[in-house]
């Protein structure tokens, strides 16, 4: 759920502003609404921040490399020396890089050349001898003076290498030809030289290398000083001045508030406390049971988070999730190998921490649900044998079986009674919200969209199933037209009547319409349930007939075993990746869409004291939790 919030106004001495900080980021409740005000407070810890990033992205590189174990206890000073010295190699080490590749391009250039005494050049061009080397065609070539010397070097896409020497004139280099520029030192001295940045470029990577062993402390660094002192500053930049007080706005968990005037009366400030008016843009905060949490670290991948008005979707995520999951991933053997993983991962990270994470538990149940389609469906490794064989075969489902030409078009009607099911839920779900804001008849097109989902499902199902068992019924036509009637009669509805409402409705008829299209491809994009699934069985098949045939003999079946290793590999990253792409995107897009969900929202950050939550002082405030 979604957790009320109540905005609130802090008013304090100007006086008592830096003790009032302390005191309110000791409270750890209180989101404060950060103003967009710069100063030199906040431009310097933001720069020392940025600084620490981009360190620790440089050290990053260097994890590989480091086997030594992470240092520890020092002072911010040294800490900030280490960064700075990190910086600073860093920026030497990209120059060298750069001067490297400058390098490499020239020599490689000037070896197609030759390597030349550049004191001899010289000593010819002083002596009244025209000396160049030139890029010439082959009509420069046959069109040179018979002054000219050229001696042939060689030739380069399409181009001759020519030295030309002259002793009658200087100008020799002919119309349009290019000149190579011979480089300060001679070939072999430039060796020496990108040897010698080869060198210095080891030596700084090694420096960087043992630079890693203070990285756990950086990134200490930054959550417990660097990104609190800058969200204090931020927090003091955003106080209003009125004479002799400051004031500032933001907002507290409803079941909050009652404890926080307490405490702000126990430290003499002024509050004031009122719900969020609709203009207000309240942080979202969501409180839900343990076990539906683990559905977090896909919001967090996905980076999205419900707008405070919108709704908490994710029970309903979850639930449908799990089934698409199981249904693209199709398999049971895979299923078993995702499971196997989430354990081993969820043994490794208990023995460290002592916890287990939300992701390792995700992964286990999704692989639990496709064991559980898999064994439905009979299908182990893309392998019908396993389907026919004990104990395999006594959870087979022969309508839903992969192996049975009949399942076909039952696991189609099933992705498609999905997406309807998923789709009324949101219709449904918005009818309930709506109905308890004003106008409450605004809510009733929700239920008009509701009737042609309905009878758009049952049109999709006779024109891509089957028209004889599924015909279109001439009351899902008219539940098509009804519904379309009470969306235009009701979406627009406002405060200033009925009939403007409608009015508004017939203006934007030609876009209803267009969302009504829209609808009949909502419900067919469910059709990916099906062939998702289906490419990942087959592809399955194809690598299990590969590797048969290739089984003659030792060497045929050491080939085999190759063939299947990385052909399930292959088959089970692409199945993981399509729950992403298709999975994932049916809850965002099909029923978010229709939920009428925008993702505005702003997850709530609480000012507090860093590194842990920290409660406020009970002997000070004198409140019971």
């Amino acid at each position: 759920m979604i957790v009320p919030m109540k905005k609130i106004a802090l008013i304090l001495k100007a006086s008592d502003a830096e003790e009032g900080l302390r005191r309110l980021r000791k409270y750890g409740e209180v989101h404060v609404e950060l103003l967009d005000n710069q100063n030199d407070s906040v431009e310097e810890a933001s720069s020392r921040l940025e600084r620490l990033t981009t360190a620790l992205a440089v050290l990053s590189e260097y994890k590989k490399k480091y086997d030594g174990v992470q240092k520890k206890a020092v002072s911010s000073d040294e800490i900030f020396a280490i960064v700075d010295e990190v910086l600073s190699l860093s920026v030497r080490l990209k120059e060298l890089k750069e001067d490297s590749f400058k390098l490499a391009a020239l020599i490689k250039e000037m070896s197609e050349w030759g390597d030349f005494s550049l004191e001899d050049i010289n000593f010819l061009r002083t002596n009244g001898l025209a000396v160049e080397f030139v890029y010439l065609s082959k009509q420069q070539k046959e069109s040179l003076d018979n002054s000219i010397i050229c001696v042939d070097l060689g030739k380069a896409s399409g181009r001759f290498r020519c030295l030309l020497l002259s002793r009658d004139k200087q100008d020799i280099v002919p119309t349009g030809a290019d000149r190579f520029v011979l480089p300060d030192s001679s070939l072999s001295a430039l060796i020496v030289r990108q040897e010698e940045l080869y060198k210095n470029m080891r030596e700084i990577s090694g420096k960087l290398v043992s630079l890693y062993a203070w990285h756990d402390e950086l990134v200490r660094l930054g959550k417990e000083v660097l990104e609190p002192e800058l969200t204090l500053r931020k927090v003091e930049a955003s106080l209003r001045e009125d004479g002799p007080v400051v004031f500032l706005t933001g907002y507290v968990p409803a079941e909050k508030e009652k404890h926080f005037i307490d405490y702000a009366r126990k430290h003499e400030w002024g509050i004031i406390t009122k719900e969020p008016d609709e203009e207000d843009n309240p942080p979202t905060l969501l409180r839900n049971p343990r076990w539906m949490q683990i559905i977090k670290p896909v919001f967090n991948f996905l980076d999205t988070v419900p707008g405070y008005r919108e709704f908490d979707i994710s029970f309903v995520f979850l639930a449908f999730l799990s089934v698409f999951f199981a249904m693209i991933v199709g398999d049971a053997g895979y299923g078993a190998i995702f499971l196997a993983g989430s354990v081993f991962i969820l043994r490794k990270e208990y023995k460290k921490t002592g916890q287990v994470t939300d992701v390792g538990v995700l992964i286990a149940w999704m692989s639990l649900c496709t064991i559980i389609w898999g064994s439905l469906t009979g299908t182990w490794f893309g392998y019908e044998g396993f389907a026919k064989i004990k104990p395999f075969s006594y959870f087979v489902i022969p309508e839903l079986s992969s192996w049975e030409e009949v399942s076909i078009k039952n696991i189609q009607f099933i992705s498609f009674l999905l997406g309807i099911i998923h789709i009324s839920i949101a219709h449904l779900w918005r009818f309930l919200r709506e109905l308890k804001k004003k106008p409450a008849i605004r809510a009733f097109a929700q239920l008009g969209w509701l009737a042609i989902m309905l009878g758009i499902f049952n049109l999709v199902l006779s024109m891509v199933l089957d028209p004889q068992k599924y015909p279109f019924l001439p009351v899902s036509l008219y539940g098509i037209i009804a519904g379309f009637i009470i969306v235009v009669f009701f979406s627009e509805q406002g405060s200033d009547g009925f009939f403007r409402g409608v009015l508004r409705g017939l203006a934007g008829l030609f876009t209803t319409a267009l969302d009504t299209i829209s609808a009949f491809g909502d419900i067919i994009s469910y059709i990916r349930l099906f062939a998702v699934g289906l490419a990942t069985i087959a592809l399955a098949q194809a690598f299990n007939d590969m590797a048969i045939g290739a089984a003659n003999g030792v060497v045929g079946i050491i080939i085999a075993f190759l063939i299947l290793l990385v052909g399930h590999a292959l088959n089970l990253v692409m199945s993981a990746l399509s729950v992403v792409v298709h999975g994932i995107r049916l809850n965002l897009l099909e029923f978010a869409g229709h939920l009428g969900m925008e993702w505005t929202g702003i997850p709530y950050s609480p000012f507090k004291e860093p590194v842990r939550q920290h409660q406020a002082d009970k002997n000070d405030i004198n409140i019971k939790e």
